[in-house]
């Protein structure tokens, strides 16, 4: 489990998001718990959208378009 700012939980075994003030939870997508986690663990790093789509799709990347992405991480408000 990682904690984020001292207020949210996120579990990529259950790919959950919890706010701890609030214990409000969301469930994630497999695509999107694989492209998060890699970018907690990888957060002094620049990482490529192509690089995120290879990791939260594999080896369906060939057929992952940046319509597809996009919708994922744009209602994360």
């Amino acid at each position: 489990m990682y904690l984020i700012n001292q207020l949210v939980e996120f579990n990529p075994d259950n790919k959950s998001l919890v706010n701890r003030q609030t214990g409000r939870a969301i469930q994630l997508q497999l695509p999107a718990s694989l492209c998060f986690l890699y970018l907690i663990t990888h957060a002094s790093d620049i990482v490529s959208q192509n690089t995120l789509i290879k990791v939260g799709w594999g080896e369906r990347n060939n057929v992952t378009t940046t319509n597809t992405f996009l919708p994922g991480y744009s209602d994360a408000t």
